[in-house]
């Protein structure tokens, strides 16, 4: 509900946009490589890290798909480096609202029943670690990708 009300760029609204879907298409495939590179390093992480323990990886991959899933609609809602665009109110609270969620099933009395355990530090640093090299690369690719000249 809050994508549909987020703001948009003033140089978006200047100038009628017409779709194109030959770039649509370029952006999606380099997005999911970029995206799937990432969950093959998030997978072997976990695996390396795990220990054979089903659990913590289980709440490693959970901590990381949604973390990176809230940050990177920040990076594709606008041809603009993330931190110069800025996103509407309700995006940013209900954001805040799903991190603080995601943070909270972990450590909540549904934990064992969703297959969590508590996160040791070890973990949440390789996980920070992880999304933070994702949203920077995907904001850097974003903003060279949208610097190219359009394929018509």
């Amino acid at each position: 509900m809050a994508i549909a009300s987020d703001n948009v760029d003033e140089e978006q609204l200047n100038h009628p946009q017409k779709w194109n879907i030959s770039q649509l298409r370029n952006f999606m495939i380099i997005f999911g490589i970029h995206s799937s590179f990432f969950d093959f390093i998030t997978f072997y992480a976990l695996f390396k890290l795990h220990e054979g323990h089903e659990q913590l990886f289980q709440t490693g991959w959970f901590l990381e798909s949604v973390f990176t899933e809230l940050l990177i609609l920040f990076v594709v809602r606008t041809h603009k480096m993330l931190w110069r665009s800025k996103p509407g109110k309700g995006l940013i609270i209900l954001t805040l609202v799903a991190f603080t969620i995601t943070i909270g099933l972990p450590l909540s009395p549904f934990a064992s029943a969703l297959g969590f355990v508590v996160p040791p530090e070890k973990l949440l640093f390789v996980i920070t670690s992880i999304v933070l090299s994702y949203i920077i690369t995907a904001d850097i690719l974003n903003l060279v990708f949208f610097k190219r000249k359009p394929v018509d």
